[in-house]
């Protein structure tokens, strides 16, 4: 696979992956949503680049973006609505384990990217746009649960952490935690308890 991976760019790479992904969680999401993620995973190669196209460093938290968000309007608004969804479900999918050390939770990073797309598609500039928001936000944890595979298959993270499994199942109901649980061998009960 090295080579292959190598050969490839990184549009063809996560396109690659994010397909495998939806196919093997079995996740029928739209076309549309799944180019979605690929472009959003090509632009965090440089995610500096988002931000200084919207006038930002970078360093900013992710509510106070939310904030100026809700504070702007027009084109403006939309953008710093999108750059809170992406940078969530990012965060979400491919870092959950800084996550669970933060003050905040997964659960937060959620709520906010979910809420962000949500918005977003209300006031997105034509029907197909609003569409792909409308998708990512009624389906953010499995969302979540794609780019968590592709961050596996780019060796990103180490998922014998059942402790951060488990958490991660408990907070979302993450269906994919729930089947790497059971994988390992953990027999989970619907009361959330583990055996």
């Amino acid at each position: 696979m090295t080579q292959t991976i190598a050969r490839q760019t990184p549009k063809e790479l996560f396109r690659d992956l994010v397909q495998e992904a939806m196919e093997h969680q079995a996740l029928d999401s739209s076309d549309l949503s799944s180019y979605y993620l690929v472009a959003l995973l090509e632009d965090f190669v440089r995610p500096d680049r988002r931000f200084a196209a919207l006038g930002m460093a970078g360093s900013e938290a992710l509510a106070e973006i939310f904030c100026r968000a809700v504070a702007e309007a027009g084109p403006r608004r939309h953008a710093l609505l999108k750059l809170t969804g992406d940078t969530s479900l990012f965060l979400a999918g491919f870092f959950p384990e800084s996550l669970d050390r933060a003050a905040l939770g997964m659960d937060y990073y959620i709520r906010l990217g979910g809420c962000a797309y949500g918005t977003a598609a209300g006031e997105s500039p034509n029907a197909t746009t609003a569409a792909v928001f409308d998708e990512l936000a009624a389906r953010f944890v499995q969302f979540v649960d794609v780019l968590g595979e592709v961050s596996e298959q780019c060796a990103l993270l180490d998922d014998t952490n059942l402790l951060r499994l488990y958490q991660q199942w408990q907070e979302t109901g993450s269906d994919r935690a729930a089947a790497l649980l059971r994988k390992a061998g953990v027999v989970l009960r619907g009361d959330g308890t583990v055996h």
